[in-house]
């Protein structure tokens, strides 16, 4: 599954991040919005697939490990580094920034 990689300039990138960072916050201390963000790990833009998947490896970590591992050996140029790197930051405690909120029980059904 490839798309056009679209890599916009890491200023407008950090942005762009800096507005999607609230309310993925929301989305990712509810059970709904876990789900939703799951779902996204189906998206045909390697670029929602991989941000789907580094949040939901805290929930979904089966699921989201392998989405970042088909991106990763797959031919998506930033992406692929980009998902290498997410796993190692992962396995290795990282990516606190992404962790959800405690207290979220139920985990979502996909």
């Amino acid at each position: 599954m490839q798309d056009e990689s679209f890599s916009p300039p890491a200023k407008a990138w950090n942005r762009l991040f800096d507005k999607l960072d609230k309310p993925g916050r929301v989305l990712r201390n509810s059970v709904e919005g876990r789900r939703f963000i799951s779902g996204l790990m189906d998206d045909p833009s390697s670029t929602v697939r991989s941000f789907a998947a580094s949040s939901a490896i805290f929930w979904d970590e089966d699921r989201a490990r392998s989405t970042l591992q088909e991106i990763r050996d797959g031919d998506y140029g930033l992406q692929s580094v980009t998902a290498e790197y997410t796993l190692r930051e992962f396995d290795k405690g990282g990516l606190r920034d992404l962790r959800p909120d405690k207290g979220i029980d139920e985990a979502p059904q996909t």
